[in-house]
């Protein structure tokens, strides 16, 4: 439990039992003046009997009917004194209540005023140790900081001492290092003279290899040449051969399709020899057409209306097949004179 606490829980207890102690005295403050006040009545009854009742038995006997005697006096409390003698001529004194109570009340006052110190005394004590612990507290928080900037110091020194140590071992490892490092370019070196000498004699080798080789490919380009121009001058002949083959074949067509445009053709009257029309054919593969139209005309629209009139007539033409009809003969011009 910590002081704040402790101090605390004291405080509550204090204030617990002041309370109670004022419950308690004022129930015996209760208690006492409602006993004294019972006692007065009681008394005062008694007396008030006795006065009324002497008198009536000291007169004489009248001749009227006689009255009802008094009711007996109330018995007494066998706890309660006996009432004391009281003459009429002297009033009974007052019951010492109020002093009681002023008493009473004095001793309350005294005995909060002396719980109020004693808690005002033991809170200055708590407070005074309060005080002590906190100073206690601050002393010890400045011993622990002695001791922390002491223990820095010391772990200050220890870095320092393990840096010169590793600075030692560091330099051992560089000497070592470059011990090391000396052998291995020994090593490097008498290797990479040992693979240059390698790699001198594959030069020399490998220029050998070359030169043979490069005549080898001079004497094999050569004979490619050679074979190459062989082959050029054949296929230039064989195209030669074909270009003609093909130009006749699409003559012998073109001539057959002319042919049979010319026996269609019916001339009418008056046409000059010398007029021709060209037209444009597109064909179906097999010959048949497709469409006919003149690109241009002869001048005569009689002329080139019996042109075009034939082409129609004359069809389906006969027509090569494959890539020669789509090449020359799928679409192409024709040009028709009178007298061709």
């Amino acid at each position: 439990m910590t002081a704040p606490e402790k101090k605390s829980r004291e405080q509550m207890i204090a204030g617990a039992l002041a309370i109670l102690m004022h419950v308690l005295l004022i129930l015996a403050l209760i208690f006492g003046v409602s006993w004294q006040r019972q006692t007065v009545e009681q008394v005062a009854v008694v007396e008030l009997w006795n006065q009324t009742t002497a008198p009536v038995a000291e007169a004489p006997a009248a001749e009227t009917e006689p009255t009802a005697p008094p009711p007996p006096p109330p018995k007494a409390s066998k706890r309660l004194p006996p009432p004391p003698k009281v003459t009429p001529s002297s009033p009974p004194p007052a019951p010492p209540v109020k002093a009681d109570l002023a008493k009473a009340k004095a001793d309350i006052a005294l005995k909060d005023k002396r719980e109020q110190e004693r808690q005002k005394k033991a809170r200055e004590d708590e407070r005074l140790k309060e005080k002590e612990r906190e100073k206690e507290k601050d002393k010890q928080k400045q011993r622990d900081k002695e001791k922390d900037k002491e223990k820095d110091k010391e772990k200050d020194k220890e870095k320092e001492r393990e840096k010169a140590r590793d600075k030692d071992r560091e330099k051992e490892k560089t000497k070592a290092r470059e011990l090391e490092q000396q052998k291995a370019d020994a090593r490097d070196k008498a290797k990479r003279d040992q693979e240059k000498a390698q790699e001198r004699a594959r030069e020399v080798e490998f220029e050998k290899k070359k030169q043979a080789e490069q005549e080898q490919v001079k004497q094999r380009q050569a004979a490619e040449t050679r074979l190459q121009a062989e082959q050029e001058r054949m296929r230039a002949n064989e195209a030669q051969q074909q270009a003609a083959g093909r130009q006749r074949e699409i003559e012998k067509y073109s001539d057959g399709i002319r042919a049979r445009v010319h026996a269609k053709v019916i001339l009418p009257p008056g046409v000059a020899p010398n007029l021709q029309v060209e037209v444009n054919v597109k064909l179906l593969p097999g010959g048949d057409l497709l469409d006919v139209r003149i690109l241009k005309g002869s001048g005569n629209a009689a002329y080139d209306a019996a042109v075009e009139r034939a082409v129609r007539a004359a069809t389906p033409f006969a027509v090569p097949s494959g890539e020669l009809f789509h090449q020359k003969f799928r679409s192409f011009e024709m040009v028709f004179k009178p007298m061709q």
